[in-house]
């Protein structure tokens, strides 16, 4: 409408600014790095789904103000059938 767009994220002081959003479907799963080497790997299916004038989901803990995330992916969500 009008070119305004839609708001997805209520940006606050506390949540700080917006440095990238990616689409990613339930059968994926979403890998975190931090400049440090910090690994993570989260199933879609366990991260709460949020409306949109919410402050979102804190999917990682970072150890202090220095450090970073370096990038996020999208990962096929493998299940081990043994």
């Amino acid at each position: 409408r009008g070119g305004k767009g839609i708001k997805t994220l209520n940006v606050t002081q506390k949540n700080g600014p917006i440095v990238g959003i990616k689409v990613i479907g339930a059968e994926e799963d979403v890998m975190i790095i931090t400049q440090t080497g910090v690994v993570i790997r989260l199933n879609v299916e366990n991260i709460s789904t949020m409306g949109r004038y919410t402050q979102g989901v804190k999917l990682i803990r970072l150890e202090n103000d220095e450090e970073k995330v370096a990038t996020v992916a999208r990962v096929q969500n493998s299940v081990d059938e043994n």
